[in-house]
């Protein structure tokens, strides 16, 4: 018998927008047999000793709000500290060649996109992107979707129905972007 697929879904999430996708994805991952843990970092997450061994897991998701075109500090803090700095009994990983995989991952953001839409997501994207690339998981996908804000949407935003984003258009779209890289992969227990 095959041994169990093991995924991270690494998140921050202020608004509760991030973690219905992050519910989704956990959704996905259990439809095709693999073994999905979350973590959730907040203010109170200690993210210089996180209680996570990423090299345990065969696919890791990291995902945020956005706030300022920037994924939420203590979860890009964690990440970057995790890389970059030099720890007791462990090697920096920052300062020398890294050759991502074999191992994968992706990343996902939710958004407002008031001013400029989609494209407001991709300065947290990259720098998802290059943080679980450090940790050794390829990056093969990026997600993003609108989510709600706390005020109503006024005049030229954007999107009109931020109040009512991520809908469930957004998360069935969250699925899908989720099981086509599971199938590119080539791994399912089902």
């Amino acid at each position: 018998m095959p041994k169990t697929k093991k995924s991270l879904i690494l998140y921050q999430s202020m608004t509760g927008n991030t973690e219905k996708v992050v519910l989704r994805f956990k959704k996905v991952f259990k439809k095709h047999g693999w073994q999905c843990d979350t973590f959730k970092v907040d203010e109170k997450t200690d993210i210089n000793n996180p209680p996570i061994d990423f090299q345990d897991y065969d696919f890791l998701c990291v995902g945020s709000g956005i706030y300022a075109q920037l994924p939420g500090t203590e979860l890009f803090r964690m990440l970057f500290n995790i890389t970059h700095l030099k720890r007791p009994g462990k090697k920096s990983v920052a300062h020398r060649k890294i050759v991502p995989g074999p191992k994968a991952g992706i990343v996902f953001v939710t958004y407002a996109g008031v001013h400029l839409g989609p494209k407001e997501a991709e300065p947290a994207l990259s720098l998802l992107d290059l943080e679980i690339e450090h940790l050794r998981f390829k990056c093969i996908g990026r997600f993003s979707c609108p989510g709600k804000m706390g005020s109503r949407p006024r005049p030229g935003y954007w999107y009109a129905d931020l109040i009512h984003r991520p809908n469930e258009r957004d998360l069935k779209k969250a699925e899908i972007f989720l099981e086509e890289k599971i199938e590119e992969l080539g791994v399912s227990s089902v």
